[in-house]
Order: C-alpha cells, then sequence, then structure tokens
C-alpha cells in the first residue's frame, strides 16, 4: 500500500514539474505573440497613416488629380488592406474565414 502511494506521489511531483516548464513556456510564446502582434498593428497604423497623406496631398496639391480619381483608388487599397488585416488575424487566431465560423466566432 505504502509503495502505491509512493508511485502516485511521485508521479504527482513529476506531472507537477511538468506543467510548471509548460506555463514557463506559454509564458514565452504569449510575449512573442504579444510583441508580433504590436508590430503588425504599428505597421497596419503607419500604412493607414501614409496612404491617408499621400490621398489628401494628391486631391488638394496636385492639379491632374483630384477627388474623381483619386477616391475609388483609396477606396480599393482600404478595402483590400482591410481583408488581408482581417484574413492574417483569423489565420493566426485558428479562425476560418467562412461566414459561418466568423459569426460562431464573434
Amino acid at each position: 500500500m505504502r509503495e502505491q502511494i509512493f508511485k502516485l506521489y511521485s508521479g504527482r511531483l513529476v506531472v507537477e514539474a511538468e506543467q510548471q516548464k509548460l506555463e514557463e513556456r506559454l509564458k514565452e510564446i504569449e510575449k512573442i505573440e504579444g510583441k508580433k502582434l504590436r508590430r503588425i498593428f504599428g505597421l497596419m497604423s503607419i500604412w493607414y497613416s501614409a496612404q491617408f497623406a499621400v490621398s489628401y496631398y494628391t486631391i488638394f496639391c496636385v492639379p491632374w488629380l483630384g477627388w474623381d480619381l483619386v477616391e475609388p483608388l483609396t477606396y480599393t487599397i482600404s478595402q483590400g488592406s482591410m481583408v488581408l488585416g482581417l484574413a492574417y488575424m483569423y489565420r493566426h487566431r485558428g479562425v476560418g474565414t467562412e461566414y459561418t465560423q466568423l459569426n460562431e466566432y464573434w
């Protein structure tokens, strides 16, 4: 009986040690993921700011470019960037891009 109790106790210690290692690894992975996401969203912010600045410069400062030429281009780039950003986030968050999967996730 004591032998079985000892085996269970030593097995418990081994499992707790493994769990502690896995929790430390999880913290490392979450830290790396956080840095990666901050970098991606920073780059997205820079991209949209640059797009905003260039589009308004071309609309108001370039005589042969006006709103009728720049607006469709700006809209297309914005929508494409949004779709690519969503696809990236869903891909790396384990969510599919089908409507039913998005509806269940949100």
